[in-house]
């Protein structure tokens, strides 16, 4: 072999060698570029089950509130006509009172 063949051999050696390496190297960064994009999607996954989990607390918030609200309605309903039944109990006991004439006497003094 002749030292030209032999810096032709070398070359192409090193550039096979250079080859391979850039294949490699590449491989490595695409495999850890692929392990931080798992890493932040599973974060970004992670933050949205909060999320999910916080909306979910506040539906049930909301519902509860919701079944007090409708409560209270039932209430203040049953508070109003028992109201409006006593006003008119008081009317007719006024307009009783007013018709007896010891009552009219009595008042005044």
């Amino acid at each position: 072999m002749t030292p030209q063949w032999a810096t032709v051999l070398l070359s192409v050696l090193a550039l096979a060698f250079s080859i391979y390496s850039g294949i490699r190297a590449n491989g490595k960064t695409d495999r850890k570029d692929a392990e931080e994009a798992g890493k932040q999607e599973s974060a970004v996954m992670m933050k949205l089950e909060v999320v999910q989990n916080t909306l979910l607390e506040v539906k049930q918030d909301i519902k509860s509130q919701k079944l007090e609200m409708e409560k209270m309605n039932e209430r203040t309903i049953r508070n109003e006509e028992s109201l409006k039944s006593l006003h008119k109990r008081v009317d007719r006991m006024e307009a009783l009172l007013q018709l007896s004439p010891d009552a009219v006497t009595h008042e005044t003094h």
